[in-house]
């Protein structure tokens, strides 16, 4: 669906994330929860910088998801908004947003990726870990350009 949409995703991301959440807390069907997950992942890919204002509301959401009981279907689901989340956002969105989140966030990625029993899950835990780990030596280590200019002397 969001595909379909491409840049006018930024237009009606407010009313697309909230539609999305709304989705997902709906206790009845599980395949309709991950569809509106998978759904919500994708919108953040697209939507990358616009994301700011709604990302605490979002992770708060997958935090609890992954935290409680769930069905394998809404587990994955939200491991994978968490996988796209931490590749597509850079390092900047992450530190200035949730700087004080990003601790527990980890934590918890980490924790499923260590303890969780199914494999899915453990790899998006995986993948998401190897971003959050990237932008983190980012941070920790930028990029040195080495350069050195050469000149001719005739």
């Amino acid at each position: 669906m969001i595909s379909f949409q491409g840049d006018m995703s930024t237009k009606y991301s407010s009313l697309l994330i909230n539609t999305f959440l709304y989705a997902s807390k709906q206790l009845d069907d599980d395949l309709y929860r991950s569809s509106a997950l998978s759904n919500l992942g994708q919108l953040c890919t697209v939507l990358k910088y616009s994301l700011s204002k709604h990302l605490v509301e979002i992770l708060t959401a997958l935090k609890s998801y992954l935290s409680i009981f769930e069905s394998n279907e809404v587990r994955r689901a939200s491991i994978l908004v968490c996988e796209l989340l931490c590749q597509s956002l850079d390092q900047t969105t992450w530190l200035t947003i949730l700087g004080n989140e990003l601790p527990a966030f980890y934590h918890l990625i980490s924790q499923l990726y260590k303890n969780d029993r199914d494999e899915i899950v453990r790899l998006h835990a995986q993948l998401a870990l190897e971003g959050l780990n990237r932008i983190s030596r980012e941070f920790l280590q930028p990029p040195v350009i080495l350069e050195k200019k050469i000149r001719i002397l005739s």
